[in-house]
């Protein structure tokens, strides 16, 4: 018996439920369908729009001046600390999936390499390759050390520039920004409801109805009022911070003069060094002369012209040059062979058949 009436109150309890949940669902619906029907009706011109007051469309005016114009200096001042977007990809996407599943005692700065580092490297190389004591070997040395010094401060300038510039203004977007925006579409929803409140009130005939549509009014004009002094607060807020945002760009400018002058420390040092052994040029050298040789063959400079590659084109032979089509080349008529051209790619010579080639 007692398990029967647990059956019966449990049954009892089910469809009221169900019922709760299917009342508001309904209720739901039907405010959606209102909404709906007015932001339809504004559209079309066809419904009246409350209008906020003036302090307040200046406010959201603010607002959107300082999204905009801080999104487009970050994205700036992102290219010009790092140049390369495949770089900032990677960094990104290393950022998301591997520092994620590390803890915070893990967590480390990632350390990648400049490209004034690895031109010192093979500065360094090229000098102790040479001899670190000979006059070219020390000079090439001397340039390797002044140019990873550089590179060093460089990554101090990008450290700087994501701390004390793009990391608070990113929280500044992603924080207090997306709080502002969050709080004008609540706010932007409650006006419609207002309005709907309001139309609903207009269309209304019986006594009855109207009583009860102008208690829904009134409520929903208190959850506006309630509304757009929050709203109010917070873009307040936004205005407020965005001033303080001086302090980070002088940041910027104290790292970027701090890593310029340490650039031009650098290389007034090496420019005062004594400069490396001028190079003797031979007077039968190709600069004084219109003809060069490549594989034996006697070319003349002055027939060469720039051209473009149509197709690719795979070497099958010795001497000849693989290419792919819309490179650009060097082309030069090969004195007897009308059916090949001598073309240079990077330094690289070799012949490729006449008719994969338009001369420019």
């Amino acid at each position: 018996m007692a398990s029967g009436e647990s059956n019966v109150d449990g049954s009892v309890g089910g469809t009221s439920s169900a019922k709760e949940k299917l009342a508001t669902f309904r209720k739901f619906a039907s405010v959606s369908y209102t909404r709906a029907r007015q932001y339809a009706s504004e559209r079309l011109g066809k419904a009246e729009l409350t209008e906020y007051d003036a302090e307040l469309e200046k406010l959201l005016e603010q607002c959107d001046k300082i999204k905009t114009s801080t999104e487009r200096i970050l994205n700036w001042v992102e290219l010009i600390l790092q140049p390369n977007p495949g770089v900032r990809l990677e960094d990104k996407l290393y950022s998301t999936f591997h520092r994620g599943q590390q803890s915070e005692q893990q967590k480390q700065p990632r350390i990648r390499k400049s490209p004034f580092e690895y031109l010192g490297a093979e500065f360094l190389y090229s000098g102790n390759s040479f001899g670190a004591e000979t006059q070219y070997g020390s000079y090439m040395v001397r340039c390797g050390a002044a140019q990873n010094k550089i590179g060093e401060a460089e990554k101090r300038l990008l450290e700087k520039g994501h701390t004390e510039f793009i990391a608070p203004l990113k929280a500044f977007l992603e924080i207090d920004i997306k709080n502002a925006l969050r709080e004008r579409r609540t706010l932007n929803i409650r006006r419609i409801d207002l309005d709907a409140a309001k139309a609903k009130v207009k269309r209304t005939t019986s006594a009855e109805r109207i009583q009860a549509a102008e208690a829904e009014l009134r409520m929903i004009q208190h959850s506006f009022d309630e509304q757009v002094e929050v709203t109010r607060s917070v873009l307040k807020k936004i205005v407020e911070t965005q001033t303080t945002h001086n302090g980070y760009i002088q940041a910027l400018i104290a790292a970027q003069r701090e890593f310029f002058s340490e650039c031009v420390s650098q290389l007034n040092e090496i420019s005062s060094s004594a400069p490396p052994p001028s190079v003797q040029i031979p007077a039968t050298s190709f600069l004084t002369s219109n003809t060069f040789e490549v594989n034996g063959i006697q070319l003349d400079r002055d027939e060469t012209r720039k051209g473009k590659v149509l197709y690719d084109y795979e070497a099958e032979n010795d001497g000849e040059l693989s290419v792919t089509g819309d490179q650009d080349v060097m082309a030069t008529p090969i004195p007897g062979d009308t059916d090949y051209l001598m073309i240079e790619v990077d330094g690289k010579f070799g012949k490729v058949p006449g008719t994969y080639i338009q001369l420019l």
